[in-house]
């Protein structure tokens, strides 16, 4: 299958960089701030409490950034709809993940001898072509995938596709040993793709309330600390200004 050249997009930066960079950022101010004030005991503790504030502000809306989202499924199917081919091979290549597979590797748009990705699953190999179609397919993908199998040395060869299958493929697949996947085994992948997010989601909330309830405990201690620190420097100006007072 002959692939679209793409055009390479700037990398954003991921919401752990962004976190990196304002924790250093904000870091360097509070260092400049912690020496401009060296003298002054509690404002230094001051610095140090704002500094662990913003860094627990920080570190919960990164997790929030990164908490997995439920997938709408039908809206999901409806927009796989409406994809290239290329974007569907490498949309596939992520669903597979949640189906077990493992190894999944998306092969060169030339010479790819009808084989879009390669991956492995309980110990065998397989060979997929994903087909985005708006119609049924034929059997020419199912003979396809039977020489691409063959080419790759795999165990298992695959037909994916958005739509549904034509009896003559139909028949050609169970001719040649291929499984054929139509939308509703996509439809399958995606529920059990929804599985592992709650999954995620239960343990990063979970962590989440954890982290949240550590940063707390320990602002609450650097505040306590910047009191007391704030009381002795009291203590000793008052001893002195007593001294001064004596002499």
């Amino acid at each position: 299958m002959a692939k679209k050249a793409r055009k390479k997009s700037r990398k954003q930066p991921s919401a752990f960089e962004e976190f990196l960079g304002n924790i250093i950022g904000i870091a360097v101010v509070i260092s400049i701030a912690y020496y401009m004030f060296s003298q002054y005991k509690a404002l230094q503790i001051a610095a140090i409490a704002a500094f662990s504030l913003f860094a627990l502000h920080q570190i919960i809306k990164a997790f929030f950034a990164a908490a997995p989202s439920i997938i709408n499924v039908e809206n999901e199917l409806l927009r796989i709809d409406s994809m290239d081919g290329h974007d569907f091979e490498y949309w596939c290549a992520d669903l597979l993940k949640y189906g077990g597979f493992s190894d999944i590797s998306v092969t060169q748009g030339s010479n790819d001898q009808g084989v879009d990705i390669l991956a492995y699953r309980d110990g065998e190999s397989y060979a997929i072509q994903c087909k985005r179609y708006s119609h049924k397919l034929g059997n020419t993908p199912v003979q396809e995938i039977a020489t691409g199998r063959v080419i790759y040395n795999c165990d298992v060869g695959i037909v994916m596709t958005n739509n549904y299958f034509t009896t003559g493929a139909v028949e050609a697949a169970n001719a040649t040993n291929v499984a054929l996947w139509d939308r509703d085994d996509i439809e399958e992948l995606l529920h059990a793709k929804n599985q592992k997010l709650r999954e995620q989601s239960a343990a990063y909330k979970r962590e989440q309330r954890r982290i949240k309830k550590a940063e707390k405990q320990r602002a609450s201690e650097a505040k306590q600390k910047a009191k007391a620190e704030a009381h002795e420097q009291i203590d000793e100006i008052e001893l002195y200004e007593t001294a001064t007072d004596d002499d």
